[in-house]
């Protein structure tokens, strides 16, 4: 709880995109870390805490709350509504996929793997975000249509 509400206040400070590509190094470094230390004989329970709770943090300061921020200033507004809302669903069910797919990759490739795959989207996270998703920190919506119109023409 602690991290979403330093998110609150980072937002309008360092950026959405900044806070995203923090957010999603952080996680990728703990799933690493995490999946690393499952794949030893012998689990250092408390090392393996602190990169779980690491990672709690880091989603809560980045994709916990800034991607709702984003999927509100990205569209047009013309479809603003109908987009959020599609965006937001699609965010949702992304988050059941996720609780209902770690169990099953639990038991069916391990605790190791799992991490590891789970690892492999944080970094394509990242990648996405560096290449993809715009900076929208100081700008009206307004601004942020037009600088979309300019890269879709």
């Amino acid at each position: 709880m602690l991290f979403t509400i330093l998110s609150i206040w980072l937002i309008d400070k360092i950026g959405r995109k900044m806070l995203l590509i923090i957010g999603s190094s952080v996680m990728a470094i703990c799933l690493i870390g995490t999946g690393f230390l499952f794949g030893m004989n012998e689990i250092n329970g408390a090392l393996v805490l602190v990169f779980l709770l690491v990672y709690v943090a880091a989603f809560a300061i980045s994709f916990g709350t800034v991607a709702y921020v984003i999927i509100s200033e990205v569209f047009p507004t013309y479809i603003r509504g109908l987009a959020a809302s599609v965006a937001t669903f699609f965010l949702y069910v992304g988050q059941f996929l996720v609780a209902q797919f770690f169990p099953v990759l639990i038991s069916s490739v391990g605790s190791s793997a799992t991490f590891y795959v789970f690892a492999f989207f944080s970094i394509l996270s990242l990648i996405f975000t560096i290449f993809v998703v715009p900076e929208t920190k100081g700008k009206s919506l307004e601004e942020i249509e037009n600088a979309n119109k300019k890269v879709a023409n």
